[in-house]
């Protein structure tokens, strides 16, 4: 009730206060200035009303545009996390299928060497650039090729590497042999420094039938093919 009763005394009093002017204006025939002085009060006013909202309407653009902007960083952000998640995806089932098909060597291989005569080793190679092991065999049943064997000291009993059956020659028993693992990195380097010069091995080193590491957990797959050396 009081706020009822301040602004109906105010308007009473404004409304005088405009009524006076008017008639003060027209008794001394200044009434275009009176409604002159009326729409610059009206300006006044509304700009001082206005000013407010303008700034809010500016700081609301403001925000806006750094909301359009942080939304346009994090949409960038969401595609080149969905772009790694893809690319990691596709690289963890490379390397899974690659794993699987590594894995199925091996054991080609380690049953391969375990189940004919190992070759004996009696000179080194090259081909292509790429150093091969020379070995024979004089079992009625070649090797399979990618068989696999340990490079070994009859002396020590220490591992110089592991190879593999690449190629043969049926008709004279001879068996090469490609390095795929090497644990002795001098005695490689050795054998291909000397390969041209004195092609021979050394006389203690043999080949081993590689044999797989004791399995953990997992399951076993369709059973390999093997080629035997004919």
């Amino acid at each position: 009730m009081a706020d009822f009763i301040k602004t109906f005394w105010s308007a009473i009093v404004s409304l005088a206060v405009v009524g006076g002017m008017y008639f003060g204006a027209k008794a001394i025939n200044a009434v275009w200035e009176f409604w002159a002085l009326i729409g610059l009060a009206l300006g006044a006013a509304l700009i001082k009303w206005l000013t407010p909202m303008c700034r809010q309407i500016a700081q609301k653009v403001r925000q806006y545009s750094a909301l359009t902007a942080e939304a346009s960083t994090l949409r960038e952000e969401v595609q080149n996390l969905r772009q790694q998640i893809a690319d990691e995806k596709r690289r963890t089932s490379e390397e899974w299928s690659r794993g699987i098909s590594e894995g199925r060597l091996e054991a080609v291989g380690a049953i391969a060497a375990n189940m004919n005569e190992v070759p004996l080793l009696n000179a080194v190679t090259t081909r292509d650039g790429q150093l091969l092991l020379r070995a024979a065999t004089t079992s009625v049943n070649m090797p399979y090729l990618g068989a696999l064997y340990l490079v070994q000291s009859s002396l020590t009993n220490e591992v110089k590497g592991k190879v593999r059956i690449a190629s043969f020659d049926a008709a004279s028993g001879t068996v090469f042999l490609e390095c795929i693992e090497t644990r002795v990195v001098p005695f490689w380097q050795q054998l291909e420094a000397s390969a041209q010069i004195n092609p021979t091995v050394p006389p203690d080193v043999r080949l081993v039938p590689y044999t797989l590491p004791p399995l953990e957990a997992g399951g076993q797959g369709p059973a390999p093919t093997m080629i035997r050396a004919e």
